[in-house]
C-alpha cells in the first residue's frame, strides 16, 4: 500500500472512531488534545482507558526527539486516545498496556514519523530495546500486539504488520507473601482504638474499611461522605469499583463490623470537616483566599503578618510551639516562627537568610495576599476539585480529604494546616502501611500491603465454602476466573473442602 493510501486510511479511522467516543474526546465542540488529559502521574495506576483515554504515560520522561514531537502532535495524540478507547469495542478491559507500548514504540524511533508511516521494523525495534524489566517488556509486548492488530484492521501502514502476538513471556509472580502478618494487623487494630493524630486516623480507619470487605485500596480512598446506606440493612456503597466494576453495596458480615465501619467513617468525616469547608470555598472562588470563621477582620487586607498568615492557613504543631530560637545554644538569640515548608520564602521584609529562610518574631515581615494564595493553591492536586482523575469524587465529598500536614519521623512532631485540603491517595496509604505507621510505633521491622487484606478475606471466604459467584461479586470482579488467584489455602485444606462438599 502506498503512503498516500495509508494516510487516507488514518483519516477514515478518525471518521469512524471519533463520533463513537465523543463523550471522552470532546470538550464542547472541540477535541481535547491535552496529552495528560485528566490523570496526574501518581494516579496512572488508577487510569481507566474506557472513560478517560489517557495518551502517553505521564509518569514516563519524554527524553527523545520522537517522544517530544509526538506528545504535541495532534494526529499522534488523537491516535493514542482512540487506540486506548477502541479496546472496549472488542470487549477488552481497561489497561495501560497500549499507552506503555506507544511510549516505547516512539522512544525507539530515530526520528518522528506520522502514525501512517510506522512499519514492521519499527515494531521490532521497539520490542527488542534494552534496559526493560521482564514486567515492562511483557506489558509493552501486550500493547504492541494490540496496536499491530489495529494497524492491520484499518490498513494504517504501508505493510501488513506481523506483530500480532506478544513474544515476551509473562513474568513469574512475585515471591513476596500475599497474606498479611498478624502482628502488623494487631498493631493497626490497637491504633484504631485511640488514634494519636490525623495520619493514624486515616491509616487505621482505612485498615478497618479494608477488613470490612475485599476491596482495593483505590476503592477505599474514593469513598464519599454518603458511603454508608441503611436501605435494606447496613451497607457500604461503592459507586465506581476499579477495573470497570459495576456499582455495588457490600453488606456487613456481622453486627460488630457495622459498628466498626460507622466509627471509622464518622472519624474520617470529622477529621476532614474544616478542610472540606475550605475546599468548598476554593471550588467556587479559585482566585480568592479562604478566610476561616473568626478571622473576618482580615477579609479586606492585601498583606498579612506572620501570625495572621499562619492563622489563615490554620497552621499548628502537636507540641503547641509557635516559635524557636534562631541559634538554640545562645540565650539572647532572636526567635523565629515555625512555618510549613516553603512559606517563609514568600515573606518580604527583614528575614534571616541562610540554609533556610526564617521569619523573625520581632521583625516587620509581611506576605502579600496573592503570594499566600499562590502557596496554598500549589498544594492542590492537578485534578482539583476532584480527588483524582477517575472516581469523580470531589474534595468536598471525600472522606479521605485531610489537612495538609506531616509527621517528622525523628522528633515525632506532627503539624498540619487545617484549611489547606490534601488527599490521602492510594500511594500515600501504601507508604504508611509499608513503613511510616510502624516506624511511628517503634516497629520498623513490620509492614503491611494494602492488597493483603483482599487476599486474606478471599481466602477466608473459600474456607467457608461460599459460592464462587458470590465471592467474585463481593470482591468486585466481573467473573469467577480470578478467584483462584486469591485462594491461598493449602492443598490439604482444598482437598478437605472437596471431601466435605
Amino acid at each position: 500500500m502506498s503512503p498516500i493510501k495509508s494516510e487516507d486510511s488514518f483519516k477514515k479511522l478518525l471518521e469512524i472512531l471519533v463520533p463513537l467516543f465523543s463523550d471522552s474526546l470532546l470538550v464542547g465542540e472541540k477535541i481535547d488534545l491535552a496529552n495528560r488529559y485528566k490523570i496526574p502521574p501518581r494516579m496512572m495506576e488508577k487510569g481507566s482507558t474506557a472513560d478517560h483515554a489517557y495518551a502517553l504515560p505521564p509518569s514516563f520522561p519524554l527524553d527523545t526527539p520522537a517522544l517530544l514531537d509526538a506528545s504535541v502532535n495532534e494526529q499522534w495524540v488523537l491516535f493514542f486516545k482512540l487506540a486506548n478507547l477502541s479496546r472496549s469495542l472488542v470487549g477488552k478491559k481497561s489497561s495501560k498496556d497500549v499507552s506503555t507500548a506507544f511510549y516505547y514504540l516512539l522512544k525507539s524511533l530515530p526520528h518522528i514519523k506520522m502514525p501512517w508511516e510506522i512499519v514492521n521494523s519499527d515494531f521490532i525495534r521497539a520490542s527488542n530495546q534494552e534496559g526493560l524489566t521482564p514486567s515492562q517488556r511483557y506489558r509493552m509486548g501486550t500493547g504492541l500486539s494490540y496496536i499491530g492488530k489495529l494497524y492491520n484492521k484499518y490498513d494504517l501502514s504501508t505493510q501488513s504488520i506481523k506483530y500480532r502476538q506478544n513474544p515476551h513471556p509473562r513474568p513469574e509472580r512475585s515471591s513476596k507473601p500475599l497474606l498479611p502478618d498478624l502482628e502488623s494487623c494487631r498493631l493497626l487494630a490497637e491504633g484504631f482504638k485511640n488514634p494519636k493524630n490525623t495520619f493514624e486516623t486515616l491509616v487505621t480507619s482505612a485498615f478497618a474499611l479494608l477488613n470490612y470487605a475485599p476491596s482495593r485500596a483505590s476503592e477505599i480512598v474514593a469513598l464519599d461522605i454518603n458511603c454508608i446506606t441503611d436501605l435494606d440493612g447496613f451497607g457500604l456503597r461503592f459507586p465506581s469499583p476499579a477495573k470497570n466494576g459495576t456499582a455495588v453495596v457490600k453488606r456487613a458480615p456481622c453486627s460488630e463490623f457495622e459498628e466498626i465501619v460507622r466509627v471509622a467513617v464518622d472519624r474520617l468525616i470529622a477529621n476532614s470537616r474544616a478542610v472540606r469547608e475550605a475546599a468548598t470555598w476554593y471550588k467556587s472562588n479559585p482566585d480568592d483566599l479562604y478566610i476561616p470563621p473568626g478571622l473576618e477582620q482580615l477579609n479586606n487586607k492585601s498583606a498579612f503578618s506572620p501570625t495572621e498568615a499562619l492563622a489563615i492557613i490554620g497552621f499548628g504543631r502537636s507540641d503547641g510551639l509557635t516559635s524557636a530560637l534562631l541559634h538554640p545554644h545562645r540565650r539572647n538569640s532572636p526567635r523565629f516562627y515555625y512555618m510549613p515548608p516553603g512559606l517563609s520564602r514568600l515573606f518580604e521584609g527583614t528575614l534571616a537568610k541562610g540554609d533556610e529562610v526564617k521569619v523573625p518574631v520581632s521583625g516587620s515581615a509581611v506576605i502579600s495576599r496573592s503570594r499566600l494564595l499562590s502557596w496554598v493553591k500549589n498544594h492542590f492536586s492537578s485534578t482539583f476539585p476532584y480527588v483524582d482523575g477517575v472516581s469523580r469524587v470531589t474534595f468536598i465529598d471525600s472522606i479521605f480529604v485531610y489537612p495538609f500536614s506531616s509527621l517528622y519521623p525523628i522528633t515525632k512532631i506532627f503539624w498540619k494546616c487545617d484549611y489547606i485540603p490534601d488527599f490521602f491517595s492510594t500511594s500515600k496509604l501504601q507508604m504508611h502501611f509499608s513503613k511510616l505507621f510502624f516506624r511511628s510505633v517503634g516497629r520498623e521491622d513490620l509492614s503491611l500491603g494494602t492488597h493483603m487484606m483482599r487476599h486474606l478475606l478471599n481466602t477466608l471466604a473459600q474456607t467457608k465454602h461460599i459460592d464462587q459467584r458470590i465471592i467474585a461479586m463481593w470482591s468486585g470482579r466481573s467473573s469467577v476466573e480470578q478467584n483462584s488467584e486469591y485462594d491461598h489455602r493449602s492443598m490439604e485444606e482444598k482437598t478437605e473442602a472437596v471431601d466435605a462438599d
